[in-house]
């Protein structure tokens, strides 16, 4: 029958990406890990910039990373807009040249960070930072 393929017995509801989750943001240097940050919402970018101030500064102060190195970040709109380029400008920093699309070639996609359950525990409203490294 034509266009049977699109009626309610023949589809089944998925949810891309596993229904559900947290999104953090986070960092590392050789020396170690950097603070961990709960996002909430969709990440534009005035609250990308937020937390680059409150999570990579502390971040860069925690390790010591005062000159000779290089941040990487995708290729998210936030992280390429005018606004963050201009703050990175502002603060003297080094971004790397990332290729799109590039998930394998990303550092903090293979780290195998787990949550645990401290981060669930300290995350809340008013404290977006977890208070780590951990």
């Amino acid at each position: 029958m034509k266009g049977e393929e699109f009626s309610g017995r023949c589809l089944q509801k998925i949810c891309k990406f596993g229904g559900g989750g947290i999104m953090a943001w986070g960092c590392f240097c050789w020396s170690g890990v950097g603070l961990l940050w709960k996002v909430s919402g969709y990440l534009k970018t005035n609250s990308y910039i937020d937390i680059l101030e409150k999570a990579l500064i502390p971040s860069v102060d925690l390790h010591s990373l005062h000159s000779g190195w290089n941040f990487q970040q995708d290729n998210a709109p936030c992280h390429k807009s005018k606004g963050t380029k201009q703050w990175f400008g502002e603060q003297k920093l080094k971004v790397m040249n990332w290729p799109a699309q590039s998930p394998d070639l990303n550092p903090i996609e293979n780290f195998g960070i787990t949550f645990p359950s401290e981060f669930k525990r300290k995350a809340n409203p008013t404290t977006q930072s977890c208070g780590m490294p951990y």
